[in-house]
């Protein structure tokens, strides 16, 4: 079928009006198993000390001596890239913080994750801890390589040391303990830093005495801390399970990864693989649904992630090339393939907003093999209208060693009901295999207030110009 047929048989979208009044929805600053969340935004009592809110039921993180540093330069992202939330604050340590958060009854679960945002060359003091130190709780420490211990069971002491040497750049530390595998990990900016070097399956974390949570105690941030360079703790997490690496806060609000089973998946990507060799076909639709914090998939944080060929007779291939080198290495390196048609990929369920939509399209079966150098037009169906083009003429990579990678990007816009369809048309131009079209997986960022007004009455604009014309 023609994309001018397509156009003429697709629903018409929503008016725009609707979107305007649902972009508040966009942001979802805590998960269904977020136990505590403190963004250290801003000071909640106004008066000496600070107070930082919980974002879920819970208790406050209160510190006598803290205050909140607004300076940009002192804060490690300007935005959370799990939800999209501005980060307008970090907790100040030029003088010590030693925050305290009492305990409450959610804190005690048998599985956990911890996540936080931090920098200091401390000589001494502790990151955070929750412990009577003799056989309950947990502690992180960083002044000389993030240790963590932890008690399991009845009090037996597991500890993960010296995972990496902290400096003055920011840090995002994540430990994880998944109490049916009996393992405990850390990560360091979503890579594996350490693992639990023997597994106690079955066995839950020991809280029985654990008392209170201590916060930056005893940290004024070193030799960093300098009257103007004073941000060490932001956004402070705790969950009730062992989250995956696409659901922590440095995580992208949707990231995707195609390819076969057993592929090595892109750091803060999940994977959406099917079969176990390196070639697997797959003929109609296939579909999985996944996690997201911008997720209303049939009422839940989920959204429905489905792949077709355009053509009825064409099936999906999902392909795995070998390693490929690289910072997107995981991704690029496997693959979906479709022949003599496009790749339809529809996501439902995602609120309303406006996302910064991300796709890459590289065959690492040589620099001009398998569909490299074929070219792809992309269209969106979404609240903007019908098969929309945002990519012309693109260019796919190829190699194990790429210089360049095909990643564009472009804003797609949600009402919060309707699916959106990114329709990659194969141009049928090309060096190697001119009907051939690859993609490699996708990332969803959420642009968020102001700029995603100023984005939609950009887009409203050029709309109107188009039906003008």
């Amino acid at each position: 079928m023609s994309l001018k047929s397509r156009r003429m048989n697709l629903p018409q979208a929503r008016p725009l009006a609707s979107l305007c009044l649902m972009l508040g929805m966009i942001v979802a600053p805590a998960a269904a198993d977020t136990t505590g969340y403190w963004r250290g935004e801003s000071d909640a009592n106004g008066g000496a000390g600070l107070e930082i809110l919980n974002e879920v039921a819970g208790n406050s993180l209160t510190a006598p001596s803290a205050s909140i540093d607004t300076n940009p330069a002192n804060l490690p992202v300007g935005r959370i890239p799990r939800t999209g939330a501005v980060n307008a604050g970090s907790i100040n340590g030029d003088v010590n913080i030693s925050g305290t958060i009492s305990e409450y009854a959610a804190l005690n679960s048998d599985s956990i994750t911890v996540e936080v945002f931090s920098r200091t060359l401390e000589g001494g003091g502790s990151l955070l801890s929750r412990t009577n130190n003799t056989d309950a709780g947990f502690s992180i420490t960083d002044f000389s390589g993030y240790d963590v211990t932890y008690y399991v069971g009845a009090g037996t002491q597991v500890t993960i040391n010296n995972v990496v040497d902290p400096n003055a750049d920011w840090n995002y530390l994540a430990w994880t303990y998944d109490a049916t595998e009996g393992v405990g990990r850390v990560y360091v900016d979503g890579q594996l830093a350490g693992t639990q070097t023997t597994a106690t399956p079955g066995q839950t974390l020991n809280w029985t005495g654990a008392g209170d949570i201590s916060v930056g105690f005893d940290m004024d941030g070193g030799s960093l801390s300098s009257g103007s360079n004073t941000g060490i703790i932001d956004e402070l997490r705790i969950s009730n399970t062992a989250l995956q690496t696409y659901q922590f806060l440095g995580a992208p609000a949707l990231a995707v990864d195609f390819g076969t089973a057993n592929q090595d998946v892109q750091t803060y990507f999940v994977s959406f693989d099917r079969g176990s060799g390196g070639d697997t076909g797959v003929n109609g639709p296939t579909s999985d649904i996944i996690d997201t914090p911008v997720g209303n998939y049939l009422g839940s944080d989920q959204v429905r992630v489905t792949i077709d060929s355009e053509g009825s007779v064409d099936g999906v291939d999902f392909r795995d090339r070998g390693d490929v080198s690289g910072s997107v290495g995981d991704i690029i390196e496997d693959q979906i393939k479709v022949q003599n048609s496009g790749i339809e990929l529809t996501i439902e369920g995602l609120e309303a907003g406006i996302y910064k939509m991300t796709s890459w399209h590289h065959d690492a079966n040589g620099a001009t093999g398998g569909a490299a150098e074929n070219q792809i037009d992309i269209f969106v169906t979404d609240a903007l209208g019908a098969l929309r083009q945002v990519i012309d003429d693109l260019a796919t990579t190829g190699g194990t060693n790429p210089g360049t990678v095909a990643d564009p990007s472009y804003a797609i816009y949600s009402n919060g009901v309707d699916p959106i369809t990114i329709f990659f048309d194969n141009v049928g131009v090309g060096n190697n295999n001119p009907n051939e079209i690859v993609l490699n997986g996708f990332q969803l960022l959420v642009i968020p207030e102001p700029a995603s007004m100023a984005m939609l009455a950009a887009g409203s604009l050029m709309l109107m110009r188009r039906r003008r014309a």
